[in-house]
Formats: structure tokens, sequence, C-alpha cells
């Protein structure tokens, strides 16, 4: 498959024999808390809660976006630091898709259980009656 300007397209693949690289994006939430309460929106609500100041948002999210792909795909077997460095754009416009793939199965779950968490801890999302909904949601390795 080809893209217009005659360049084979890239492709970014996230499941299956991938998905090391979503647990690469949600490493890198953990390691970038800052990063990621300004990619997430820190809400004012939150920060005055927790007792610190609202984190702004500095940098745009595709910096940040960029920031997480190189985390990711940067150092990956198999990927050519050059392939990377000429398609720092393509990989990052992927990340983001994926961050607002990952926001959108977290809301799911929290719509699915009533509250976010709605009680439950990590043993009981493992178990049989939440495995799809554990398998879904990367977002409880932050917690």
């Amino acid at each position: 498959m080809s893209s217009t300007s005659g360049k084979p397209s890239l492709k970014i693949y996230w499941t299956g024999s991938f998905s090391f690289r979503t647990d690469r994006l949600v490493d890198w939430c953990k390691e970038n808390p800052e990063l990621r309460a300004k990619l997430f929106l820190d809400l004012t609500q939150d920060a005055r809660q927790e007792n610190r100041a609202k984190t702004q948002l500095s940098s745009s999210k595709k910096d940040l976006h960029l920031h997480a792909a190189r985390w990711i795909f940067e150092n990956e077997e198999g990927i050519r630091p050059e392939r990377f460095k000429e398609n720092q754009k393509v990989y990052a416009e992927a990340t983001g898709r994926q961050f607002s793939t990952l926001r959108s199965k977290y809301a799911e779950l929290v719509k699915r259980l009533g509250q976010t968490g709605a009680g439950l801890d990590i043993g009981d999302l493992e178990k049989a009656a939440y495995k799809n909904i554990y398998g879904a949601c990367f977002f409880t390795r932050l917690y």
C-alpha cells in the first residue's frame, strides 16, 4: 500500500505480537507523572484534594506524543534509528491515537463499573468475571 507521495505507508501496530508497545506506553505514563498529568489534563479539583498546584500544559500534546513515541520506539529492536527519525511525526501521531484508544477504554470501564474502581482491587479485576474489563484497561497499572 502506498501513500499519495509514492512512499510506502507506515503501519504501526499496538495489539497482538506488538502489545509490548502498549506496555511501554503505560510505562512512559508511570515514569513521567507530570507529563501524564499534562497530557490527561490535570483537574483543579484533583490538585486541591492532593494539596498541590495544578499542572499546566506548557508543551503541545503533539510534543508530548513525540516524547512518548521516542520512549516507545527509538530503541525498539527491528526499527532502524534512521527510520524512526525520518518518520517521527507518524510515530507520534500513532502514539496519540493509542492514548485516545486507551482513554476511551478507560472511560468505558468507568461507565461499566459505575465509578472509578467501584471498590474493586486489581485482584478482583483479574477474576474471570472481570477478565474482559481488566484486559481492556491498561490504566490499572498506573495506580
